[in-house]
């Protein structure tokens, strides 16, 4: 009966060895027995949704290639969830593109950020001062990438989007 909440807690504790402690063993070993009790409770997909973001959120500074497999279990839980037009599908989008950045996979960290963007569009509209972080992120992946003109327009208009100015 308590196992969902048992899992939750050890979920929670592998974030926060991870952020506040800096441990990512003892990070990875809270998230491997969140796994095991969210396995033993069985088909919870909330709970499962959980577990999985402990896992890449230990996984980002070790192994971050690990994440990508993870990430598109992630999504398609949430999409499965919530349906595709939920804030927690963009988000998980975004944090996808973060994963490929870091892995220097720059073309696949540019389509997941601008497909969380139209997704945050759809949700808060155009001028929503959230997707300032959003542009920025995409300004940033066009600049890598060498495209500079795209990347100013992108950085420009989070700017404006910060602003609250219109499109």
């Amino acid at each position: 009966g308590d196992d969902p909440l048992a899992a939750r807690a050890a979920s929670r504790s592998a974030h926060l060895f991870v952020m506040w402690r800096d441990n990512h063993e003892e990070g990875e070993r809270w998230a491997q027995i969140a796994q095991a009790i969210s396995d033993r409770a069985g088909s919870n997909s909330d709970l499962q949704a959980e577990v999985l973001a402990s896992r890449m959120m230990v996984n980002y500074t070790t192994h971050p290639e690990k994440n990508i497999e993870l990430h598109e279990q992630h999504i398609s839980l949430l999409q499965s969830l919530y349906g595709e037009d939920d804030p927690r599908v963009a988000t998980a989008i975004g944090n996808r593109a973060v994963t490929h950045y870091y892995l220097h996979m720059l073309e696949p960290a540019l389509s997941d950020e601008r497909r969380s963007l139209e997704l945050k569009i759809r949700l808060v509209g155009p001028n929503h001062p959230s997707l300032a972080r959003t542009y920025s992120n995409i300004g940033g992946y066009l600049n890598d990438l060498g495209r500079m003109d795209e990347a100013k327009a992108a950085l420009q208009r989070g700017l404006e989007v910060q602003a609250g100015m219109p499109p």
